[in-house]
C-alpha cells in the first residue's frame, strides 16, 4: 500500500485488506466448498477443543480419511474466538458459517464435554489410536500490584468470556475501570458501554 500511486496523490492508498474482505463476503459459496475425502483409514482421532487449532487439526486428518471426533467443554464452536472477541467485531454468524465446514466433512463434534471431568483423558487413549490436544488457555492475566486480588477485579479474559456467553457482567457493576490500552482492553471499554455501564474509564 505504501508504494500505491493513490497513496503518493492522495494519502489514502487502496485498501489491501478491505478489498481481501469484500471478495470473501461476496465469493464464500458453501456450494463450492471441496468437500472431497480420502479413502476410509478405519482411523480414529479424538481431538480435544473446537477452536481455531482444533477446526484445523480436524480438517486435515478427516481429508485424509481418518474418522474424527472433536470433544468441546463449551457449546459452541470457535474457542477464544467466540468467547474472547466480542461479537461486534467477530459476528457469531460467520464463525458458524465458517464451521459448517466440518459437518460438510463428517467430522463430529461433542460439545459441553470437559476432558478430566465428563471424561477421562486415559478413556480417550483408550479409545481413539491418536489424540491431539487444542484445549487453548483461558486464562487471563492481572498485574500484581497490591489490591490485584480484591473483590471487582477481574482479567479481561474472565470479562469478555462472561459477556460472550451471557452478554452481561453483574458482578463488575456500573462504573468500570479499564486498565490497559491495547485490543483487549478496548474490546473491555467497548463491551462495557454494550452491556449498560454507566461510567468506563481507562
Amino acid at each position: 500500500e505504501q508504494s500505491c500511486r493513490r497513496n503518493t496523490e492522495f494519502n489514502a492508498p487502496i485498501s489491501i485488506a478491505g478489498i481481501k474482505r469484500f471478495v470473501a463476503e461476496h465469493t464464500d459459496d458453501q456450494a463450492k466448498w471441496n468437500c472431497t475425502v480420502g479413502a476410509a483409514t478405519d482411523k480414529t482421532v479424538a481431538i480435544v477443543g473446537a477452536g481455531p487449532a482444533g477446526a484445523q487439526a480436524a480438517i486435515e486428518l478427516r481429508r485424509q480419511g481418518h474418522a474424527v471426533t472433536i470433544f468441546e467443554k463449551l457449546n459452541v464452536y470457535g474457542g477464544m474466538m467466540r468467547v474472547g472477541i466480542p461479537e461486534y467485531r467477530l459476528p457469531r454468524h460467520v464463525i458458524d458459517y465458517e464451521y459448517a465446514y466440518l459437518n460438510k466433512l463428517g467430522v463430529e463434534t461433542r460439545f459441553g464435554v470437559e476432558v478430566g471431568k465428563d471424561i477421562l483423558f486415559n478413556d480417550l487413549c483408550a479409545q481413539y489410536d491418536a489424540v491431539i490436544l487444542c484445549h487453548g488457555a483461558h486464562i487471563g492475566s492481572i498485574i500484581p500490584v497490591d489490591g490485584h486480588k480484591s473483590e471487582g477485579v477481574y482479567s479481561a479474559v474472565e470479562y469478555l468470556k462472561e459477556i460472550a456467553e451471557t452478554r452481561t457482567f453483574t458482578r463488575a457493576g456500573q462504573r468500570i475501570m479499564v486498565i490497559g490500552g491495547g485490543d483487549a482492553a478496548m474490546d473491555c471499554a467497548r463491551s462495557s458501554w454494550r452491556i449498560g455501564a454507566e461510567e468506563v474509564h481507562q
